[in-house]
């Protein structure tokens, strides 16, 4: 029965999972126990969204742990919490392209591929802050906020890049560095193409399922 479930809800289980590890990078940024068991929860639902057995899936799950590792290292003082975060920066790349995959030969088309296309579409967000965080700690002032907030924080580029990603574009938060406005720019062309691009592959695997049914009724 577990087993049945896991399976029919894999893609309703990895969007909950993003969804924990988002809210609690906005909500408990400092609480990286949170952080940690947010991101406990999304390893094991990429894991088992992925087929089994498969190679993207055993990378998955061995780079998951490295970056838990990592998480539980910052835990204990060890790490800075900036070094855990390129480890899921890296995660969330090779779970993205692993998904991307996976739905695009999801057959047949159920209700379960829109779960998936948009847990992929957060990811996006996730694995862009990131990088802005990355930017800010190595070019200090790439991102200035117009509300005076200094300095920036994961929980602020977790906001700004779910807003950017949306193309609504407040302008409470905008970069200033080039490469900074780079990849800003990237990602909001990614979030629009996205979205068409999902919409067009799904109306053509429904096609495609549609002429299939005819052909074998």
């Amino acid at each position: 029965m577990l087993h049945t479930l896991r399976i029919r809800f894999r893609f309703r289980l990895l969007l909950a999972s993003t969804l924990l590890l988002i809210i609690a990078m906005l909500c408990a940024p400092n609480n990286q126990h949170a952080v940690f068991v947010g991101m406990l929860f999304l390893v094991l639902a990429g894991v088992n969204a992925l087929p089994r057995p498969h190679l993207m899936q055993r990378a998955v799950l061995i780079l998951g742990i490295v970056v838990l590792l990592l998480k539980a290292l910052t835990l204990l003082g060890i790490l800075s919490y900036h070094i855990s975060n390129f480890g899921m920066a890296g995660l969330y790349a090779l779970l993205f392209s692993a998904l991307i995959h996976r739905l695009t030969r999801q057959r047949p088309v159920t209700g379960e591929l829109l779960y998936g296309l948009v847990a992929i579409y957060l990811q996006i967000a996730l694995l862009f802050a990131i990088l802005y965080d990355g930017i800010e700690i190595f070019r200090p002032g790439s991102f200035v906020a117009g509300s005076g907030i200094a300095p920036l924080e994961a929980d602020d580029f977790t906001y700004f890049s779910l807003i950017t990603l949306t193309t609504v574009g407040y302008g409470d938060i905008y970069p200033i560095h080039p490469l900074a406005r780079l990849l800003v720019t990237f990602e909001a062309v990614t979030g629009v193409m996205f979205i068409g691009l999902s919409m067009a592959r799904s109306l053509m695997l429904i096609a495609d399922d549609s002429v299939d049914e005819l052909n074998n009724g």
